[in-house]
């Protein structure tokens, strides 16, 4: 298992309504997170002064000056324990677990047993045999597999959930995650 220490900046505007997490945009990290302590509070800074700008802005009424005086913006820590990865093929995706981590750049791992089930999935004939539409709600089941070869994968630079062995590409996952295109 791999656990990640994740900073998130939360913001209270409305004492009613609680705090309201600030999601980063265009943010390849888990949940909108950052992994650095500093860039999150560079980013607290800048949600907080464009708050503080736009009512700035508006009529001073009883309202807005309550807003101002209560506005409140903090940073929470999470950490994410990853127990699974990933590899992203074409459409498919293979489901793999976490066997050992060597460093913070390399992990061993080992395929899991998956089983996808199409029976539940609505087909309709034509083309070369069919098209499933939902193939989304497919069930799919997940089982270590203990005599599966070990292997390992480096972490991608610049991204601590994005990993590779080879062409191979790996993305860390904390519950198991397998896809199968029936469509293709």
């Amino acid at each position: 298992m791999l656990n990640i220490t994740y900073y998130y900046v939360e913001q209270l505007v409305r004492p009613e309504t609680g705090w309201d997490r600030q999601m980063v945009q265009n943010c390849e990290n888990y949940n909108g997170g950052f992994q650095d302590k500093a860039q999150a509070e560079k980013h607290l800074q800048a949600e907080k002064s464009g708050w503080e700008d736009f009512l700035a802005e508006q009529k001073q009424t009883d309202e807005i000056k309550r807003l101002q005086a209560v506005a409140d913006w903090r940073i929470v820590e999470e950490v994410v324990t990853f127990a699974h990865v990933s590899e992203y093929m074409y459409s498919d995706v293979r489901a793999y677990e976490i066997i050992k981590v060597i460093s913070d750049k390399t992990i061993e791992i080992r395929a899991m047993d998956v089983s996808h089930s199409c029976e539940d999935l609505e087909f309709s004939p034509g083309g070369f045999v069919g098209h499933y539409h939902n193939q989304r709600d497919q069930k799919v089941t997940y089982k270590a597999d203990p005599d599966a070869p070990t292997f390992r994968i480096r972490r991608k630079k610049g991204s601590v959930e994005k990993w590779v062995s080879g062409s191979s590409r790996f993305g860390l996952t904390t519950e198991p995650y397998a896809f199968h295109d029936f469509n293709f």
